[in-house]
């Protein structure tokens, strides 16, 4: 996946989340960061990204975290969207300002 589709990922999930770019990345495990993270593996995943090139991204940007959190987001933002209409239309919402 480009850069600028990352960048683009990281920008729109911390401007819903009212989190800066820097705390997306963090060690912060707080829920509501950690649920922000977790979009952003889900939305990159996507976009048929590898968690590894997911993961590699994250840690340039700062992230310190483990390969596994990678996949952990996705499979817990796939969870939550099934159950909560709310998050699946935020998930379509940002997806619609990369296309």
């Amino acid at each position: 996946m480009k850069q600028e589709i990352f960048d683009k990922y990281a920008s729109l999930v911390a401007k819903h989340f009212k989190i800066s770019e820097e705390e997306l990345f963090s060690d912060n495990k707080n829920y509501y960061v950690s649920d922000a993270r977790h979009l952003f593996c889900h939305l990159c995943r996507g976009r048929h990204s590898r968690f590894t090139e997911i993961f590699a991204y994250m840690q340039n940007r700062g992230y310190s975290g483990v390969l596994s959190s990678v996949r952990y987001g996705n499979k817990t933002t796939i969870k939550k969207a099934k159950a909560d209409p709310d998050y699946g239309r935020v998930i379509k919402n940002i997806n619609r300002q990369i296309n």
